[in-house]
């Protein structure tokens, strides 16, 4: 042990990189001097890539800050105790009232990551303009509840994070920033001539004014602090970057069709070509091509419609192959898979993972009891996990089943009951609805 002292750090350093990320994490526990070593970034990085786990590329303060630790090291942490317990399928269980004692009935639900909103109202009407927002936060083993009372006709979409909360009615946006507690921030407004309007002073009176115009706001991403805005004129979207940092507005003076987000990238597509920007709205790439699409950090996919073959293109721009069109596709991130369901007789069907780099069959499971039309969804957890939620007629209301595919293994991990039916699913929560109440289960 104190020969290794001895060493340069070039040798230290390439003695470590040979370990596993478990084994990497321990060895920060071991003296000051390991630990300094072992939070090298490029050793994270190499780990976080031969273990196929994604990288939080716009960490939050909160994580990034987290013991000190490279935001690699971080990323690496956070996923192997979520992997933890949905291999194990170990969540905690939390119920949150459909309807209160108050009478409030949930109207919309969006969650990001241990935080889940909740858009309820009052009254039974749904056109009410008494709404109220419930930020419900499950993390650091408590649980808290947020409210902002919405004085605005019915909001139409959330998006949260640990900093804003943003909310989409008609045709204009209020973000809420948070502090100690949420604080109006920002009004933004499309007015009758497609162009953005912002307000930081007197945000409902401007909200109000603004209110009630032609065009329809969507909210398309959130990279960092920028917001993705698109302005939905006829029947196409003008799209708008907002810097909420600096409080700057791009118009990227292009009309869209289809928009696709990546962890790093925005992908839009027009009448006649696909294109790709970085978050903050820098041009990538140009395809002179029409179609639907899917995209991933590397790859693209397109097919001209549903059913139709594919195409893949890598994110620079080069045509690899055409592949068959699957019955329906979802994509990993990670492993840059394509994820095909097929009928496999009358009873069962066939799930089979095909690679874009080669478009050839990586693995295939079959999954016993299980129709095409009984399918409901497709979900990806942790970029290991593949969740195929079942919804059959013939089931109760309150009865649902889901296929859990471990994608390292390539096999299925578990078929689990669900008591309810499946209404969102993300890394963090499982959030099923059963009768009045809804069922989170937070991993």
């Amino acid at each position: 042990m104190a020969s290794f002292f001895l060493l340069p750090l070039e040798l230290k350093e390439y003695i470590f990189k040979f370990l596993s990320g478990q084994d990497l994490w321990t060895c920060l526990s071991v003296s000051t001097e390991w630990r300094r070593i072992c939070n090298f970034e490029k050793l994270w990085k190499n780990i976080c890539h031969n273990e196929s786990i994604a990288i939080e590329y716009f960490l939050d303060e909160e994580e990034d800050n987290f013991l000190t630790l490279c935001k690699y090291a971080v990323s690496w942490k956070l996923n192997s105790l979520t992997v933890a317990k949905w291999r194990t399928n170990g969540f905690k269980e939390h119920l949150i009232p459909y309807k209160n004692s108050e009478e409030l009935t949930c109207r919309g639900i969006f969650t990001y990551k241990k935080m889940m909103a909740l858009i309820s109202s009052k009254s039974t009407n749904d056109n009410s303009d008494d709404y109220i927002l419930q930020i419900h936060s499950f993390d650091k083993k408590s649980y808290s509840v947020d409210e902002i009372t919405l004085s605005y006709p019915k909001p139409h979409a959330v998006t949260i994070n640990n900093n804003y909360v943003i909310i989409s009615s008609g045709n204009i946006v209020i973000i809420y920033k948070k502090g100690k507690d949420y604080k109006l921030y920002l009004g933004l407004a499309f007015g009758d001539d497609s162009k953005l309007y912002l307000a930081t002073e007197g945000v409902p009176e401007f909200a109000l004014l603004k209110l009630h115009t032609k065009p329809y706001v969507r909210m398309e991403a959130l990279l960092n602090e920028y917001l993705w805005l698109s302005c939905l004129n006829t029947s196409f979207h003008f799209l708008y970057i907002v810097n909420l940092k600096t409080l700057q507005l791009l118009d990227l003076k292009i009309t869209s069709r289809f928009i696709r987000v990546t962890r790093k990238y925005v992908v839009v597509s027009t009448n006649d070509e696909i294109l790709l920007f970085t978050h903050k709205g820098e041009l990538l790439l140009k395809l002179n091509i029409q179609g639907r699409f899917k995209a991933t950090d590397e790859f693209i996919v397109t097919s001209p419609e549903q059913g139709k073959p594919l195409t893949i293109w890598t994110i620079k721009g080069k045509r690899l192959h055409v592949i068959p069109g699957p019955v329906f596709f979802e994509l990993d991130p990670v492993r840059n898979c394509l994820y095909e369901c097929t009928r496999n007789g009358e009873e069962n069907c066939k799930l089979s993972a095909i690679c874009l780099q080669t478009g050839a069959c990586v693995w295939s499971s079959e999954m016993k009891k299980c129709r095409l039309s009984e399918i409901d969804d497709m979900y990806q957890v942790c970029d290991k996990f593949l969740i195929i939620d079942l919804y059959k007629e013939t089931y109760t209301p309150n009865f649902h089943n889901a296929f859990v595919f471990d994608l390292n293994n390539k096999t299925l991990l578990y078929k689990t009951a669900l008591s309810g039916y499946t209404v969102r699913v993300s890394k963090n929560l499982w959030v099923l609805k059963r009768e009045d109440e809804l069922i989170v289960q937070i991993y």
